[in-house]
């Protein structure tokens, strides 16, 4: 293979690690906005709790982004596409994330707290005992495989650097989709019900439900006298 050629098989080698990063930090930033958004639920809709959580999700992409731009990487000189990536500039997207995950499991165990505190230990709430129990489930799962990935910046060699990012990405993916499923199996309408058709169902339901018995006839002597105080 000639200079030009290993050149531009070099060039393409990293384009192709850059728009695998880029495509890792799209999938980070759908995963975050879905738990965002369930913090934003279990807290009755704040304003202030959506504004600090997307804040700070805010900072997590600036310092995603000046991670990408800044970070350093080689092409190696084996068969195939392999890049060597600097440790003090991709390590950082991944700490960020870690601090955004362990923000919003924070909030989940107050809420949790809180309410269980206010409402009691036996009060019946089995949407918010889902979402907090499958936020510790997604945390626990997901904190396991980033501090994972973490460890290749720190104790790997330059070629397995950031090896786990995919499965972590997949992991944080997989878990989401389990919690958001879990969701609407405990809903009462269903994941395949929309708003119109539930609507329809509870008129259907409320015009045609027959009048429960109520034990009392017409000619019972409690209606008898009630008919006679009238007269």
């Amino acid at each position: 293979m000639s200079e030009e050629d290993n050149a531009q098989a070099q060039e393409i080698c990293i384009q192709v690690t850059i728009l695998r990063q880029v495509h890792l930090f799209a999938t980070q930033v759908v995963v975050s906005l879905i738990m965002i958004l369930r913090v934003y639920a279990l807290y009755g809709s704040s304003l202030r709790v959506a504004c600090l959580l997307l804040w700070i999700g805010a900072c997590v992409i600036a310092v995603t982004v000046w991670s990408m731009n800044g970070q350093k990487a080689a092409p190696a000189f084996l068969e195939g596409c392999h890049v060597a990536i600097m440790r003090s500039t991709a390590i950082r997207a991944w700490q960020s994330l870690l601090f955004l995950d362990c923000t919003i499991f924070g909030f989940t165990v107050f809420n949790a707290y809180t309410t269980t505190r206010s409402m009691g230990p036996l009060a019946n709430l089995p949407l918010h005992q889902v979402i907090a129990r499958d936020g510790a489930l997604y945390f626990a799962t997901v904190a396991v495989t980033n501090f994972s990935n973490m460890s290749t910046f720190y104790f790997g060699l330059p070629l397995f650097r950031g090896a786990l990012s995919t499965f972590s990405s997949c992991m944080a993916v997989t878990m989401v989709s389990r919690l958001m499923l879990n969701l609407h199996k405990q809903a009462e309408i269903g994941i395949f019900t929309d708003t119109s058709s539930s609507i329809e169902i509870f008129v259907d339901a409320a015009v045609y439900s027959e009048p429960e018995d109520t034990g009392l006839r017409l000619d019972s002597p409690i209606v008898e006298e009630g008919r006679g105080r009238e007269a």
